[in-house]
C-alpha cells in the first residue's frame, strides 16, 4: 500500500487552523470539562480494563496501554490514579521520555 505524504495544506497547526476548519467551540463542550474525576468517571474508570499510560518529556511522547481484570486502576482521590507497571523494561520505556 503506497502512504502519501502530507502537504502543509492538510496539517493543522494551531487552535486558530483547527476553529478556521470547524467554527467556534460549543459552550457546552467547554462547561464539560473539569480538572477533576468526576464520581460517574471514577466508576468507569474502575469498571475499565484497560487504560493508556502517557508521559512526555524532552525525549518526546510515549503511551502504551495497560490492561488487567477490571479494577487494576486505583484511584487514590479524585485528582490521582494509579495502575501497575508489570515489567521493569516497560518502567524504563516509560520514564525514557519523561
Amino acid at each position: 500500500m503506497r502512504r502519501e505524504r502530507l502537504t502543509s495544506a492538510y496539517v493543522i497547526r494551531d487552535a486558530t487552523a483547527l476553529q478556521a476548519l470547524y467554527g467556534p467551540v460549543d459552550a457546552r463542550s467547554i462547561d464539560k470539562e473539569i480538572d477533576y474525576l468526576h464520581p460517574h468517571y471514577a466508576a468507569f474508570v474502575r469498571a475499565a480494563p484497560l487504560c493508556i499510560l502517557a508521559t512526555m518529556g524532552t525525549g518526546g511522547l510515549d503511551a502504551s496501554p495497560r490492561d488487567d481484570p477490571a479494577g487494576f486502576v486505583e484511584i487514590g482521590d479524585d485528582k490521582t490514579f494509579s495502575c501497575p507497571i508489570a515489567a521493569a523494561t516497560t518502567a524504563l520505556t516509560a520514564c525514557a521520555t519523561s
